[in-house]
């Protein structure tokens, strides 16, 4: 035993002699990382001695460059590593004359793998933990060596060698499969990003494809994440030093990640056929299942490239596109596997093959051949729905709530994983759902037809008896609006759906701002006057018909400034301020705040009228120029027409196109403040004096 121990380590030191240059270049960058975070560290104490840091602060700067903010450079550090030690140590595999004198030697290959394979650990992880020391020394001459610096030193130590032997497995089963340099550092990029890149290509070819698709909640092939050596090492690093409560799922999941890489090396090496270095692919059984998991999804990239160079996202282009790129990717690929150009279209059959599974794929998504828009689950299935329209701006009300119903009406303060500022309907409560999905249903039946969309989507989730959660979008039409949606709105609990602030008591409430274009600026209430305001607003809000919600013109807004608690930071609940809140407006105007513009509070120092069609018009109106400058008495006449910028979202569900912008200079007259503010025309509003 002593004997094969020394022989091992012998071995090693072996080793080591023929990789001077890799860890001459390695110690070099780890110097050089040192060195800037002593310039770093160097420029902090300046700023705190200089008293433009807190000490606080400079506390937190640290900690902050020894967490998160050098993830980046270390990754890049354990990658270097990776690649140096991984390529150079078992780059000799692919010189046949250094294979046959090396495995001619008395020594197992299991052996003489453990032998390279920990040297690269050494080698790297010796520098390393020798930079961190220093990093440490440098922070405790200054005397700023906290506990949290420390951890997060130690830390480093753990999370950047299992980041290094992610990376170093993924070079080693490289290089086993492959008889070629180029073709190895190919093969290690594609097995680190390959997974993640077929992911986002699945869920842009679902949100490309399918009208119901919600890519605000639906990940598609979540679960891949976790097969993906990229997505996990970036999750863990993230969970580490942002949200420790993932932190042992992506650890486990990075460990397996690392033990699956150093089992398949070690099996490849143990199995690789001497004869086959120098070549492309060391086996020849894995050619065609690799060109056909690379050619398939580069060529619906390629198809996808093809259809949007056109500007219409034609299918035909997309086909045509697809059939190009299995062609070029599948004879590229047999190029590289035979180093022969003329191999390119050697295999005609798995060429044709190829052509074909691709265009599949794609059709069932192009021509949704698995009814993926057409989904609606048995009532039977249901235990809750839960839905979002996108028709209100305020769209924010309270962070992570949904507002529940149960035995009790209240609102949920837990963040549900459903729509955040929707209701959600309870099995024992089945007319409600009833009327919902019958909604659903009378929509769906229709939607084929796409009548008149407005750009506006009504988000679903179904919450299903086993559990699991659907998320749908629809596209939102006036027509489906008016007909089936407007009972709902109409409503004592679709008024609370849409708008959550009916929910609230406002007990909470520290103080409001009132905003508007022209003025941003606090309202000075008592506690129970500013209770007073929110009782009024919900009072408004629950007289809006739908005909006023379909043509309101929003005016402003309030924002009601939440105190601080235990368990919540401070927050804010924003709700938007519509022409026909007459309740709210003239309690605003008893407290000396006026939201009708022009006002006794504002003064109209001038308005321009801008053309935003792009086409200087030559009417007598116009004369050729693009702004005109309004006389007072155009002022009066296009006033009531303006809409600001902000609130627009109403009337583009009317089909309204906002063609001018109105630049009217205000000066407050309590301020002598001069200011620019913004509205909106649209073409069908415009007064007479433009038509003439």
């Amino acid at each position: 035993d002593m004997t094969s121990r020394n022989s091992f380590f012998n071995g090693m030191k072996e080793n080591r002699k023929r990789r001077t240059w890799t860890i001459v270049l390695f110690v070099f960058l780890c110097f050089l990382l040192t060195i800037a975070f002593e310039m770093l560290l160097e420029n902090l104490t300046y700023q705190y001695q200089t008293h433009a840091m807190t000490y606080s602060e400079l506390q937190r700067q640290i900690v902050a460059n020894l967490g998160g903010n050098v993830i980046p450079y270390y990754l890049i550090l354990a990658g270097i590593g990776a690649a140096l030690f991984g390529f150079q140590g078992f780059g000799w595999l692919m010189v046949k004359q250094k294979v046959d004198f090396y495995h001619s030697l008395p020594v197992t290959r299991t052996r003489r793998f453990f032998t390279i394979y920990l040297n690269g650990i050494v080698f790297f992880y010796l520098p390393f933990a020798i930079h961190t020391g220093v990093v440490a020394l440098l922070i405790g001459m200054r005397g700023l060596l906290t506990s949290l610096v420390v951890k997060n030193i130690m830390v480093n130590l753990l999370v950047y060698l299992l980041a290094f032997l992610l990376l170093y497995h993924i070079v080693i089963v490289a290089v086993m499969m492959t008889g070629n340099l180029i073709v190895s550092i190919l093969a290690s990029g594609t097995f680190f990003l390959y997974v993640s890149g077929v992911r986002i290509l699945i869920e842009w070819m679902f949100s490309d494809s399918f009208r119901t698709f919600a890519p605000s909640k639906t990940r598609v092939c979540g679960w891949l994440s976790f097969f993906s050596p990229c997505e996990t090492l970036l999750n863990y690093m993230q969970a580490i030093f942002y949200d420790s409560r993932l932190m042992t799922k992506y650890l486990m999941c990075l460990i397996l990640q690392i033990g699956i890489g150093l089992v398949i090396g070690l099996w490849l090496y143990r199995i690789r056929p001497s004869e086959h270095a120098g070549k492309a692919l060391i086996f020849k059984k894995t050619a065609t299942p690799i060109r056909l998991l690379l050619v398939i999804p580069l060529a619906i990239v390629t198809g996808y490239f093809f259809s949007m160079m056109t500007g219409m996202n034609a299918t035909a282009w997309l086909y045509l596109g697809c059939f190009i790129g299995v062609c070029f990717f599948h004879g590229f690929m047999e190029v590289i596997f035979h180093f022969n150009i003329k191999a390119a279209f050697r295999k005609k059959g798995e060429l044709v093959g190829t052509i074909a599974v691709t265009l599949l794929i794609l059709s069932i998504f192009r021509f949704d051949l698995l009814h993926y828009d057409d989904y609606l689950p048995k009532k039977d299935q249901i235990h809750s729905i839960s839905y979002s329209m996108e028709l209100e701006q305020d769209s924010y009300h309270f962070v992570n709530t949904r507002i529940k119903i149960g035995e009790k009406d209240e609102i949920d303060l837990n963040n549900s994983g459903l729509f955040p500022f929707s209701f959600q309907l309870k099995a024992s409560k089945t007319e409600k759902i009833d009327q919902i999905y019958e909604v659903l249903k009378a929509y769906q039946s229709q939607f084929g037809n796409k009548t008149e969309e407005s750009g506006k989507n009504l988000l679903i989730c179904y919450e299903l008896q086993n559990g699991k959660k659907v998320y749908r979008q629809y596209p939102m039409n006036k027509e489906f609006l008016e007909k089936e949606f407007a009972p709902v709105y109409e409503s004592e609990q679709g008024k609370k759906t849409i708008y959550p602030i009916l929910w609230w008591n406002g007990n909470r409430v520290r103080e409001v701002s009132c905003v508007t274009p022209f003025f941003n600026q606090t309202v000075s209430l008592t506690k129970e006057e500013m209770i007073k305001l929110l009782q009024v607003y919900q009072s408004d809000v629950q007289k809006r018909t739908f005909e006023q919600c379909m043509n309101q013109k929003g005016i402003g807004s309030l924002q009601f400034h939440t105190s601080k608690t235990e368990t919540e930071g401070k927050g804010m609940v924003q709700v938007t301020v519509i022409n026909s809140d007459l309740q709210t407006i003239g309690y605003l105007q008893s407290k000396g705040i006026d939201m009708i513009f022009p006002n006794d509070q504002y003064e109209i120092l001038g308005m321009q009228l801008v053309n935003l069609i792009g086409t200087e018009d030559e009417s007598s109106f116009w004369n050729g120029k693009y702004e005109v400058e309004l006389t007072e008495k155009q002022q009066e006449e296009i006033l009531p027409y303006l809409v600001p910028n902000e609130y627009m979202i109403y009337d583009t569900l009317n089909s309204k196109n906002y063609n001018y912008r109105i630049d009217i200079m205000v000066k407050n007259k309590e301020t002598g403040v001069v200011s620019q503010v913004e509205y909106n025309l649209a073409e069908e509003d415009i007064p007479e004096f433009m038509k003439e």
